[in-house]
């Protein structure tokens, strides 16, 4: 009987062990998780254009850069022949899983699936309305935020949504998921919080809400939210509907938030601005500024690099991409076609 309580105790202690030393999901800005983090890419959404900003000349592409180097593209996709999106400051219309990119085309209320690695995109997902942000939980489900107040969720390979999130959606204008596929929808004066799997919110936040445009989930799943309104970053311990910390530090105008693998939070400031604050992401500690920066959001790579895009050089074809390693206020400018809206990293191509 000894022998036998022994051996169940060991093999409880062996569980408990192999729980506590199971790895964390490294988190990023717009929640894409990449294959591993020495085998990345970093993908960037844009649009050539030929010098006129209405009706002409625009070539939507989507250029991938391999292992984060955008000092070389891999491959540049032109999935269809006019393409306009709302992602500006702090949404996402594109996302990366393991096996797709999708892309959201607003224009047409449709959401393109490219294999990784393929030249053409597999499938189309149609939508009930334009897409406003998408994201990615672990599993590669596929979660669309339209403008008909609704979240739609889709299982990989399929254009069927296997729920449709209505409760609590209303005015949201930004989605987020972490690690436990729980979702985030941001909006002008609510945060909602859904279990994996519910189509209700198991929690609203109010308190410190004021036009949300950006949401990254941190270390030990922090929930960040950049509000427009109050040019703040309000931060919750999971569980909490009441803010741990408000940030306005360094802050101009908030748009997109990223946190680093190390827990280091990144945050757009304000035109040609970006910040960083330490692990916790409480202090300031540093301030760069980027010329002409930015369009779309920000992102942050295995390596703790964080990346931004500056601003459309007309007639140049040049899309100007900085980053900044977390070691160094550097700040390096590599020169490709001339225009993006929207950043993620995902696997290498």
């Amino acid at each position: 009987m000894k022998l036998r309580n022994a051996v169940i105790v060991a093999a409880i202690i062996a569980v408990l062990c192999a729980q506590a030393n199971a790895a964390t999901p490294l988190r990023f800005a717009s929640f894409q998780r990449p294959a591993s983090s020495s085998n990345f890419a970093l993908y960037a959404e844009g649009w050539f254009s030929d010098g006129c900003y209405s009706g002409c000349g625009y070539t939507p592409y989507v250029g991938v850069f391999d292992d984060g180097d955008v000092a070389k593209s891999a491959q540049l996709m032109f999935p269809y022949d006019y393409v306009y999106s709302s992602g500006f400051w702090g949404t996402s219309p594109m996302s990366v899983s393991d096996a797709y990119v999708f892309e959201a085309d607003d224009f047409r209320s449709t959401v393109y699936a490219w294999p990784i690695g393929a030249t053409a995109y597999g499938y189309t997902i149609p939508q009930a309305g334009p897409p406003q942000a998408t994201a990615v939980d672990p599993q590669g489900d596929l979660y669309v935020l339209t403008g008909s107040a609704q979240i739609a969720v889709f299982q990989p390979g399929s254009a069927t949504a296997v729920r449709v999130i209505t409760k609590g959606v209303a005015g949201a204008t930004t989605i987020a998921v972490d690690s436990r596929s729980y979702l985030y929808a941001g909006g002008a004066s609510t945060v909602t919080v859904y279990k994996a799997g519910a189509t209700k919110p198991m929690e609203t936040i109010t308190q410190g809400i004021s036009g949300v445009v950006g949401l990254a989930v941190g270390g030990r799943e922090r929930l960040y939210v950049a509000n427009l309104g109050t040019t703040a970053i309000t931060a919750y311990t999971f569980g909490t509907t009441t803010p741990t910390e408000t940030i306005t530090q360094g802050l101009q105008r908030v748009g997109s938030v990223a946190v680093g693998p190390t827990g280091t939070l990144y945050a757009k400031a304000g035109y040609g601005l970006v910040t960083e604050y330490d692990k916790g992401g409480t202090t300031l500690s540093r301030k760069v500024s980027i010329p002409a920066c930015c369009n779309g959001n920000i992102v942050v790579d295995p390596n703790d690099t964080l990346y931004a895009v500056g601003a459309l050089a007309s007639n140049s074809r040049e899309l100007r991409i900085y980053t900044v390693p977390s070691q160094s206020k550097q700040w390096k400018r590599h020169l490709r076609s001339n225009h993006a809206y929207d950043l993620a990293i995902g696997p290498a191509w």
